[in-house]
């Protein structure tokens, strides 16, 4: 009896850290301007973004303390050793990160292109030309912004087929994220990492990818993914009550 109430208490204590180290938020979208009572702007719900937003880790990479999510600091795609950068097509855009992992590039070989959601991060709502986090066109945090037009993500658009189909790019003017087809070029800013964004905590910038959260909400969704790793397949549904 003394030792199934044991287990029940421990039980409890778990439960309750694992709540509150893991419950995660959708974070603000930066719109700060209301037009009518009850909008975005005059609400601003969501996780408050750090200030700063980002921290330069001095190798050359850039952790966003809202994400976790460490950035190259060059966004301008740029051709490293044999690895040919630029404005690329889907496809080639895969085949130049695989070269850059191939070369450790900044000490790193787990760089991938970010997945629409995590492009999305860097939107800030309240601006345009660029609609993007002001930190983030800081040269300070990172430079060759200013010269690209859009990005591609590593997301595909439904439907899509190896001969072609089209693939999510984010358009830095606007903030806008369109279906586009792969066989046009794009330029790519690399990442490392997997995302979280909890409300229990902020991330004070590390160079080692943050650990994922787990949704504790009534439908959630549960990630058992590794640091460093991000795969659909690494993923489940669970329901709750």
């Amino acid at each position: 009896m003394i030792r199934k109430i044991i287990y029940t208490v421990l039980f409890m204590i778990a439960l309750i850290s694992l709540s509150f180290a893991e419950i995660s938020q959708v974070w603000r979208t930066g719109q700060t301007t209301t037009y009518s009572a009850g909008d975005d702007g005059s609400l601003q719900k969501g996780a408050a973004w750090p200030s700063p937003r980002f921290t330069v880790n001095g190798d050359g990479t850039v952790t966003d303390k809202l994400t976790g999510l460490i950035w190259s600091q060059n966004a301008g795609t740029p051709t490293v050793g044999a690895c040919t950068g630029g404005a690329l097509n889907w496809n080639q855009a895969l085949s130049y990160v695989a070269c850059l992992n191939g070369i450790n590039y900044l000490g790193h070989n787990d760089w991938r292109m970010p997945n629409r959601k995590e492009l999305m991060s860097f939107i800030d709502y309240s601006r345009a030309n660029p609609a993007l986090v002001s930190e983030a066109t800081n040269t300070i945090y990172f430079y060759g912004i200013s010269s690209v037009s859009h990005y591609w993500s590593g997301s595909p658009n439904a439907g899509w087929g190896t001969g072609g189909g089209t693939a999510w790019r984010l358009l830095t003017s606007n903030g806008m994220m369109s279906a586009y087809p792969m066989t046009q070029p794009v330029y790519t800013w690399i990442v490392r990492g997997t995302s979280s964004v909890s409300s229990c905590s902020i991330f004070t910038g590390s160079s080692r990818p943050a650990r994922p959260r787990r949704w504790l909400t009534r439908d959630t969704w549960v990630s058992t993914a590794r640091p460093g790793t991000h795969s659909p397949s690494s993923t489940r549904r669970t329901r709750s009550g």
